[in-house]
């Protein structure tokens, strides 16, 4: 088919029409290199209607008409056939372009004639023809390559929704340049940018934010990457800017060249730190003892028995059994919370006083074991027991009930006294039985004039009961029962809670000589938590102004961890908690607290707490449930009325919304049309509406429902309106009526009404 140019002649009855005329002969091998182009080409003239003056075949079946259709349908006007959504901006892209040239590139949309959109690019030049201007153009579909671009965009913005979503860093180690590239989410991650070039050298100078530990493993991963195609897998730790380190595993898969040398490696880094943490808090808990951090009995026997059986004239092994002296009097004044934190606190502080590679195990309720490995003086041995019991007599204050705490020890020597552990052990506890014997609050060394005993039968009543916890029902109730008992009357008969609690902090904070009782409650996201409430005493600095909007990532850490499940915080000494919120503790010269969380719905909301700055204090048993009993109940009452404040505060929202509407809006109830609600605009037109009136009465002063009531009319979804004349107006309204949940069971509809004149 060839090219054809438009003709113009004048119709029967005046006007002018376009046809198509057949190009000259010689124009023949032009049409065959126009017809099988990809698209098609026309040219038309450069005015609004863009009237067609010739096109290719490949025009037609580009878009999937005839030449009639085009001369019928369209007008041989080309701007009838682009969508016309895209005219405006089509036009304009090509002001654009005609500033600049001659030549134009623009993209549009026309509708084929099966329906479909159809996506063209068209490649343009203006020229000048018969004196006028003239477009010339190829046109080319590309709607599969806008489907294409579209899925593609589609498909990455999905993968940056992802990546953007997940904490998994993508990176690419460039090896020829030797230089880094990470997603975004590495800053987002740890809080600073990355390094990202000469990577073999600047990730092993000072200073790195790789654990030091860490980094032969981490040089050996990238002399594997970059000599193998092989999957490689590490893991490591990375500092965050806060300092902390968090474990990570990144996964690797080098790519090589058409050299087939490695070029570069793909990975990802995954935060494997809770994993890690976990599968190490598992095997600590299989090795140590949960409340003191020691080695519980199996893991100190197993290593005890190693080391023992290694011993010799030139590696001297001491082994100690140290027993609490009359540990159940000290249980039963203060308590299993008091009682846990003394035995976590003995076990730290022989931690303190041992060497790294002793041994030192929890092996009885009260009893500790440790063996001194690598002895070179003997003389060593009876100074450093001395020392343990100068530190158990310092370990509780005078102030703590009189209560003196001291304990006993038990010594035997290997390879002296034997070469095995259940022999050494046996020696020590026959030495531990004649301190016991000899007074307590003493060590004694096994000797052979010193009789074996077995299996503890010579120690029983002498003051080494296991710790046992005196049941909550059997301890004294007063001061619990009769401050519980003050405080729920105090909130109970108050009708204002936020100004009783004041008052019963301060005779709380009295009652205990506590320096400090106080209320800190969360923000509604969990995000931040404000000290609202605080009592203190005479020789304590007040804290409240400070502590407004504390945020627990940066401030607190993951502070409801530290209470147990029955929402108690217990810390006889702030200065063995994690940095956060160590720090911020030892700010408030805060040396112990009890604090009790404030529940609701199993949801932490914030907490009542009671701090001492004058010493490490233990908490007897009756402190610890008589405050934690009052903490519960002032939580209680605080929860009511922060929710009805809440309701209140939103009725009111409501309400002033509702009544700066520039519309009368009402509310009746549905069975007996008696006025609910309503706005200011309509209680200032009916100021003097008494209480259960109904809208019949109030309106048209009528004894019983219109016959026109437009609730007759409502509709399945519960809509309706419509326009009606008010006499209360003097002129017709139109009403929107929707129905609504009332209190109770109760159903009512809600009247909008607007002036039609306004």
């Amino acid at each position: 088919m060839n090219i054809r140019r438009i003709r113009k002649c004048r119709a029967r009855k005046g006007g002018t029409v376009a046809v198509a005329v057949p190009a000259p002969e010689n124009s023949w091998d032009l049409n065959m290199l126009t017809n099988n182009l990809p698209g098609g080409i026309m040219s038309c003239d450069a005015t609004p209607e863009l009237n067609l003056i010739q096109y290719s075949d490949g025009f037609l079946t580009l878009f999937g008409y005839s030449r009639e259709e085009i001369e019928t349908r369209f007008h041989n006007r080309f701007s009838e056939m682009i969508w016309q959504e895209d005219i405006e901006a089509t036009w304009a892209d090509v002001r654009r372009q005609m500033a600049k040239g001659n030549t134009k590139q623009i993209e549009y949309r026309v509708k084929h004639k099966d329906g479909r959109l159809i996506s063209v690019l068209d490649r343009g030049q203006l020229m000048i023809q018969g004196g006028k201007p003239v477009f010339c153009c190829i046109l080319i579909d590309e709607t599969e390559t806008k489907q294409a671009l579209e899925a593609l965009r589609l498909s990455f913005e999905r993968y940056q929704i992802i990546m953007d979503q997940t904490t998994d860093i993508i990176f690419e180690w460039d090896i020829g340049s030797d230089s880094l590239v990470l997603s975004q989410n590495w800053k987002k991650k740890f809080g600073y940018r990355p390094v990202c070039s000469e990577i073999s050298t600047s990730l092993f100078s000072a200073p790195t934010h790789l654990h030091p530990d860490d980094l032969p493993k981490i040089r050996e991963a990238m002399e594997r990457i970059a000599s193998s195609p092989a999957y490689v897998e590490v893991e490591f730790r990375i500092m965050k800017d806060s300092g902390q380190y968090i474990w990570c595993r990144a996964r690797v898969t080098p790519q090589q060249g058409s050299d087939g040398r490695i070029t570069k490696a793909i990975g990802v880094i995954v935060d494997i730190d809770e994993e890690k943490r976990t599968a190490q808090n598992l095997l600590a808990r299989a090795e140590r003892d949960t409340l003191t951090g020691l080695y519980n009995k199996g893991t100190a026997q197993a290593l005890a028995e190693r080391y023992i059986s290694e011993a010799d004239s030139a590696h001297l092994c001491a082994f100690m059994i140290i027993d609490v002296d009359d540990f159940k009097y000290v249980n039963d004044v203060f308590g299993h919370l008091s009682g846990d934190v003394m035995l976590s606190d003995i076990g730290a502080m022989l931690q303190k006083m041992f060497r790294g590679h002793d041994v030192l195990g929890r092996i009885g309720g009260d009893e500790f074991a440790v063996l001194m490995r690598d002895i070179s003086d003997i003389g060593a041995i009876p100074i450093k027991a001395q020392d343990i019991l100068y530190a158990f007599s310092h370990l509780l204050n005078a102030q703590q009930e009189g209560c003196n705490l001291s304990c006993s020890i038990g010594i035997s020597l290997a390879p002296a006294d034997g070469m095995d552990f259940q022999t050494i052990y046996q020696k020590a506890d026959t030495a531990l039985y004649h301190a016991k014997m000899k007074g307590k609050n003493q060590f004694a060394f096994y000797s052979p004039e010193l009789p074996v005993l077995g299996a503890r039968e010579g120690r029983a009543g002498y003051g080494t009961a296991v710790s046992k916890t005196i049941d909550s029902e059997r301890e004294a109730p007063s001061i619990k029962a009769q401050l519980a008992e003050y405080v729920f009357h105090v909130l109970y008969q108050s009708e204002d809670i936020m100004s009783a609690i004041p008052p019963i902090l301060e005779i709380v904070g009295r009652q205990f000589d506590v320096s400090r009782v106080y209320v800190f409650e969360d923000s509604a996201d969990g995000s931040y938590c404000n000290n609202t409430y605080e009592w203190c005493s005479a020789d304590c600095e007040p804290q409240k102004d400070n502590l407004q909007q504390v945020s627990y990532a940066e401030l607190l850490g993951d502070y409801y961890t530290l209470f147990d499940e029955n929402g108690v915080f217990y810390c006889r000494d702030v200065g063995l908690l994690p940095a956060n919120p160590r720090d911020m503790l030892q700010e408030q010269d805060i040396k112990s607290l009890l604090q009790c969380a404030i529940r609701d719905n199993g949801r932490n909301r914030g907490f009542v707490g009671f701090d001492e700055c004058r010493m490490n204090r233990f908490w007897t048993q009756e402190q610890i449930s008589a405050l934690s009993m009052i903490a519960e109940i002032i939580s209680i009452f605080l929860l009511k009325s922060r929710a009805q404040s809440h309701t209140s505060e939103m009725l009111q929202n409501l309400t002033a919304i509702l009544d700066h509407q520039d519309s009368w809006i009402y509310a009746v109830e549905a069975e007996t049309h008696r006025i609910l609600y309503m706005n200011r605009k309509m209680q200032e037109l009916l100021p003097c509406l008494a209480p259960e009136t109904c809208c019949y009465e109030a309106f048209f002063k009528r004894g019983a429902p219109c016959e026109n009531c437009p609730l007759r009319e409502m509709r399945d979804d519960g809509q309706g309106g419509g326009t009606m004349f008010s006499y209360l107006l003097s002129r017709e309204v139109r009403i929107h009526i929707a129905k609504v949940p009332w209190s109770g069971e109760h159903q009512a509809y809600l009247f909008s009404c607007f002036d039609l004149q306004g």
